[in-house]
């Protein structure tokens, strides 16, 4: 089974929210969140003459919106934006047929609790931003598990699944990359990431030995303390491993920005001069160099 709604090679949108990432839109937010194919969607922008030439408003309004329609110095342009289609013809009809079946599938199983068998692929801090009138804060969420080889139910998943895991649930499991996990859960869309929500009897049933361990609560408040936001045409770090949406929160104050943002746990500041990769290329290679005996050949 695969999940159709991640693809990112199917759609395109030049709508300029979609432009920190290369306008690359995912199939769940074409065909759930906007439901623009094949017909598209309209774009407002408010302007006002006076504010462009940094006079006060009439009326006493600090922003341009909805209550200036009418006014003289108000105008509006409206823009449609038609998602593109990047697959070939018979390619885009079989993604269809794979819509349909996950659609099948999911609404089958989305109320069931299913046994769960999957391997860990990794375990980052999850964070979450919070603007308030004092300003803007980044708050430790828990932990996001990235799961593979999954198994819901008896139905096996090419493609990753995610859950969510406590601060405490990841001091006693001490998950970390490689091990073998059992559980029951109910799966649960969020966006266009499967996710496991309502888990009980989780249990390790595989460990490897020689693996890294996990992130405990000391390194995630490290993580929250150095973590940067990633600014717009980074297109280098969308396939970081150290890069990690954020969630944003608006708390008293009007939302003024994306729902999430892009940040670095590496604490990286000119990511365009970002070594990380290559540090990490280098340790593979090392790594290798050490596992090599005599007459192998470090591929």
């Amino acid at each position: 089974m695969r999940n159709p709604y991640r693809r990112t090679d199917v759609f395109r949108c030049r709508h300029e929210s979609h432009a920190r990432f290369g306008y690359a839109v995912s199939a769940y937010h074409v065909l759930r969140s906007k439901q623009c194919f094949p017909h598209g969607c309209v774009s407002y922008r408010w302007f006002c003459h006076r504010f462009a030439k940094g006079n006060s408003c009439v009326r006493g309004f600090h922003h341009v919106g909805r209550l200036c329609v009418g006014c003289t110095y108000y105008r509006d342009t409206r823009t449609h934006y038609q998602p593109e289609v990047m697959l070939p013809p018979e390619q885009f009809r079989d993604f269809l047929e794979q819509v349909e079946e996950f659609e099948d599938w999911f609404a089958e199983h989305r109320y069931d609790r299913l046994d769960v068998l999957a391997s860990v692929s990794w375990v980052r801090p999850q964070l979450r931003k919070v603007y308030e009138k004092s300003g803007s804060h980044l708050l430790q969420a828990g932990f996001l598990v990235r799961l593979h080889g999954v198994y819901l139910g008896v139905t096996a998943f090419e493609d990753p699944i995610y859950l969510h895991l406590s601060a405490h649930q990841q001091k006693r499991l001490a998950l970390c990359p490689g091990d073998t996990v059992e559980l029951r859960a109910t799966p649960a869309l969020r966006g266009s990431q499967l996710f496991l929500t309502g888990l009980s009897q989780v249990s390790v049933v595989g460990r490897d030995e020689g693996a890294l361990a996990g992130p405990d609560g000391d390194e995630a408040l490290v993580k929250r303390l150095v973590a940067t936001p990633i600014p717009p045409g980074a297109e280098r770090c969308l396939s970081c491993t150290r890069a990690v949406l954020v969630d944003v929160e608006f708390r008293g104050v009007r939302a003024r920005g994306p729902a999430r943002e892009l940040y670095c746990l590496e604490g990286v500041q000119e990511h365009a001069l970002c070594i990380v990769p290559v540090l990490d290329r280098l340790q593979d290679e090392l790594f290798g160099l050490e596992e090599c005996g005599e007459g192998d050949v470090l591929r």
